[in-house]
C-alpha cells in the first residue's frame, strides 16, 4: 500500500492537464496533418522527460496489410460547411455545420464537392426506404441508426451524396445539443477507410437539429447548400515509443492509442502513460522500486 501512495503521490495533476489538453486540441481536427502533430507531440514530450524514444511511421495507403488489418487511407480536410436554405424553419439561413468551429461535424473521410459547393435536397432513411429518389442529395439517419456498414451502402448504392446523422450512443450522450463523434463511417463496418471504400461526404448534427430537419422533410422538403474540401491520399501515419530499461533484457508494454478526438478516447491514456514512465523512473531514482524488466509505451 505505501509503493501505491508513494506512486499516486508522483503524480503531477497539472502537468497531466496540460499536456493531455494540448494533445485533445491536436487530435480535435481528425484529420491526417494532426495526427502527425499528435504523434510528434508524445515523440517529443517524452524525449522532453529524458527517455529513451522513437518515432515510426507506417503507410497510410489504404492498402498496406499488417496480420489481418489494412492500412488507412490517409485524409484531411479544412473546410465543411452545411447551409440551410429553406424547409427546417428555425435553422433557414444558418449553418448547421461547421468543420473549422466543430471539426466534429464532417465526416471522417468525406470527399470534396464542387468549388462553391451544391445546393441539393435532404431526405429522411425513412422516405428513402420507402422509395423516394434520393440520387444526388443527402439522407438524414434515424437517430437510432449508426452510420456504418449496411446503411452506408444502401445510401451510396441510390446514388445519394452522403448522410446526415444525429446518432448518439445510448447511456453515453443524451445532450440534445452535442455533435456525436462517429468513428468508422465505411460500409465494412471497419475502424479505418481503405481503398476499397466509396466516396462519400456527410455531416454530423445535434438532435435538437435533426429534429428541425426531420420535420421539414415531412412537411414539403429541405433544401441545403453543402461545402467540403475533405480529400483522402497516401501519406504516412505514424506511432511513438518511449522506454525506461530494467535490469533484464525483457520489456513490459504500456499500450495506449493516438489518433482519436476526445479527451478520455484517447488523450489522457497517452499523456497518463507517460505520467506513469516518469513515476516509476522517479520511484526507481529514490530506491523505493527495482524494476526487473524494461517498461515500454
Amino acid at each position: 500500500m505505501n509503493l501505491v501512495k508513494d506512486f499516486l503521490a508522483d503524480f503531477d495533476k497539472e502537468w497531466i492537464k496540460e499536456h493531455l489538453i494540448n494533445l485533445y486540441r491536436l487530435e480535435r481536427k481528425q484529420n491526417f496533418p494532426y495526427y502527425e502533430k499528435a504523434a510528434r507531440y508524445a515523440y517529443e514530450l517524452m524525449k522532453a522527460e529524458g527517455f529513451e524514444a522513437e518515432l515510426l511511421d507506417f503507410p497510410a495507403d489504404g492498402k498496406t496489410v499488417y496480420q489481418d488489418k489494412t492500412c488507412p487511407i490517409g485524409w484531411d480536410c479544412t473546410e465543411g460547411t452545411l447551409y440551410v436554405i429553406s424547409g427546417s424553419g428555425a435553422y433557414d439561413g444558418q449553418n448547421i455545420c461547421d468543420y473549422e468551429k466543430e471539426p466534429l461535424s464532417v465526416a471522417k473521410h468525406s470527399v470534396a464537392l464542387p468549388e462553391g459547393g451544391i445546393d441539393t435536397y435532404v431526405f429522411t432513411e425513412s422516405q428513402m426506404k420507402a422509395g423516394v429518389d434520393v440520387e444526388g442529395a443527402f439522407v438524414l439517419l434515424n437517430q437510432t441508426t449508426r452510420p456504418a456498414g449496411a446503411i452506408i451502402k444502401m445510401i451510396l448504392d441510390l446514388g445519394a451524396i452522403g448522410w446526415i446523422s444525429d446518432f448518439q450512443e445510448e447511456g453515453i450522450t443524451t445532450d440534445i445539443d452535442a455533435v456525436y463523434w462517429c468513428n468508422a463511417n465505411t460500409e465494412s463496418g471497419s475502424w479505418v477507410a481503405t481503398l476499397k471504400d466509396r466516396d462519400f461526404t456527410s455531416y454530423q448534427v445535434s438532435p435538437r437539429v435533426a429534429y428541425s430537419l426531420r420535420r421539414g422533410c415531412e412537411g414539403g422538403g429541405v433544401r441545403v447548400r453543402a461545402t467540403c474540401n475533405g480529400r483522402r491520399y497516401e501519406t504516412k501515419q505514424y506511432a511513438t515509443t518511449g522506454f525506461l530499461p530494467g535490469e533484464e533484457d525483457k520489456e513490459v508494454w504500456v499500450l495506449s492509442h493516438l489518433y482519436e478526438p476526445l479527451i478520455d478516447d484517447n488523450s489522457n491514456g497517452v499523456i497518463g502513460s507517460i505520467a506513469i514512465l516518469k513515476a516509476l523512473r522517479n520511484l526507481q531514482q529514490a530506491g523505493k522500486i527495482k524494476l526487473k524488466y524494461g517498461v515500454r509505451l
